[in-house]
């Protein structure tokens, strides 16, 4: 990936997201130092394993092992949020970038009426 990412770059990883098995996806133990990911189905025979850590993060100190455990887990409904929110600001900067650069407002010294300020958040 480039520094900064490219359209390109974010639709791909909206893509791998968008072909990831559905959430939520649940964390349990099963013990031994492990935990694992899960998603529930509508019937106990349809709940589905997704992968579990055991070792495979080759990490020993089990905190950090259930820290990346849940930072997985958290992706699949995390990464989509941020694609939404980045293509979101990325589009009002196509928006409002020229009328920003134009308007005497966005100098602090006059109240801006356009509406930039609120939409950016910058303010209520």
């Amino acid at each position: 990936m480039s520094e900064r990412l490219t359209d390109a770059e974010i639709e791909a990883i909206e893509q791998r997201a968008q072909k990831a098995t559905p959430a939520p996806w649940e964390i349990g133990g099963t013990g031994d130092d492990a935990f694992s990911v899960w998603t529930r189905g509508p019937l106990s025979s349809q709940d589905r394993h997704l992968f579990d850590s055991a070792k495979r993060f080759n990490v020993d100190d089990e905190e950090e092992q259930r820290a990346n455990i849940v930072f997985a887990a958290h992706a699949r409904e995390d990464v989509p949020a941020l694609v939404r929110d980045l293509k979101e600001a990325r589009e009002a900067l196509r928006k409002y970038g020229d009328h920003y650069r134009g308007c005497q407002a966005h100098d602090g010294l006059l109240p801006c009426t356009c509406g930039l300020r609120r939409v950016l958040g910058l303010e209520p």
